[in-house]
């Protein structure tokens, strides 16, 4: 497998795991840096912060729902460091 075969084939299985962590949402407001999977990932990140943030002030003015909303994002969190760290892997691997 060639370079650009090789990078093309990691650039889509990384924006498809990325999909199924953050789902559609975010993945469409990432859709321009599919290219780039650390950058999408990066934002991702960010926009999971937020989504974070409001969580957790739901949970300080005691919303029902928040609990579970501030654990998902904690695990979508914690997801995204993982596939970072698998974006990081396959760059090294390859070159990249």
């Amino acid at each position: 497998m060639d370079e650009l075969t090789c990078k093309a084939t990691a650039d889509r299985a990384l924006n498809q795991l990325l999909k199924v962590i953050v789902g559609s949402k975010d993945a469409k407001a990432t859709d321009s840096l599919k290219a780039e999977p650390m950058n999408r990932i990066k934002k991702c990140m960010e926009l999971t912060m937020i989504e974070y943030a409001a969580a957790a002030q739901l949970l300080t003015d005691c919303v029902p729902d928040a609990k579970r909303m501030v654990a998902q994002c904690q695990r979508k969190q914690d997801s995204l460091n993982s596939l970072a760290v698998l974006c990081k892997v396959i760059k090294e691997a390859n070159g990249i």
